[in-house]
Parts: structure tokens; sequence; C-alpha cells
């Protein structure tokens, strides 16, 4: 599948090659475990929960965020479905 028919999950395409698929899921797992852990909703990650609070004007998401927009530029904002 192209990038531009994933839409704008792409990016998160070049972490699953470079880790592996296995890892990829674990890590997203894990990743959602602890968003439910800190009382969100354990179907989702922590940056798509940030993406959707920057959306809203949060502050506290921006500064978070941070770090993993010089990873991948925008990637709160992507992660959002």
């Amino acid at each position: 599948m192209t990038a531009s028919a994933q839409g704008t999950r792409a990016p998160s395409n070049r972490v699953r090659r470079l880790v592996g698929p296995v890892l990829f899921a674990a890590l997203v797992g894990i990743d959602a475990w602890l968003n439910g852990l800190l009382g969100g909703d354990p179907r989702e990650t922590i940056s798509e929960r940030l993406g959707r609070a920057q959306r809203a004007g949060s502050v506290v998401a921006v500064v978070l965020c941070l770090p993993l927009e010089l990873i991948e530029p925008a990637h709160c904002a992507r992660a959002v479905r």
C-alpha cells in the first residue's frame, strides 16, 4: 500500500520497518496500555490522546509533543484517527 493510500499513517510504516512488525505491535500495545493506566482510553496511544488535546488548544499537550516532533514532524497530529 502506498503512503497516499494510507493517508497520514505513512511515517509509522518507517518505524515498523525499522523495528519489525512484531516489536512495533508490542510497542503500540504498551503505549495504549500506559495510556489506559494514565486515565485515557486503552484503545488509543498516548500520542493520539496528546494530538486530540493539541487540537483542543492544550498548551501542556503542545509541550509534551515537542520531543516527538523532533523525531517525526507532526507526530501527535498524525496519530489522531
